[in-house]
């Protein structure tokens, strides 16, 4: 699929929900080179059993280009497993 790790530092804020494996936080990420100050909304793995509906869900999104559909930027398995939407 054509998705990359998230490699930089994903900072959690406000929580928006949870699901069946996780939670869903609004997030930024710290990025050195730019002054973005972009909003995403980030899943956390919470339990460790559940990390193959993970990857099935990070491969899923990664497939999805509709305006109704969040985009999938990307993943990250340290120190936390999250998807970055």
């Amino acid at each position: 699929p054509g998705f990359i790790a998230a490699s930089r530092r994903v900072i959690l804020q406000k929580e928006l929900g949870r699901g069946g494996f996780g939670k869903v936080y609004t997030c930024r990420i710290d990025e050195e080179e730019s002054s973005s100050d972009l909003l995403y909304a980030c899943k956390v793995l919470e339990e460790q059993g559940s990390f193959s509906e993970f990857r099935t869900e990070c491969t899923r999104m990664s497939r999805f280009n509709h305006p109704n559909i969040v985009s999938f930027i990307g993943f990250s398995l340290t120190p936390i497993p999250l998807l970055l939407m």
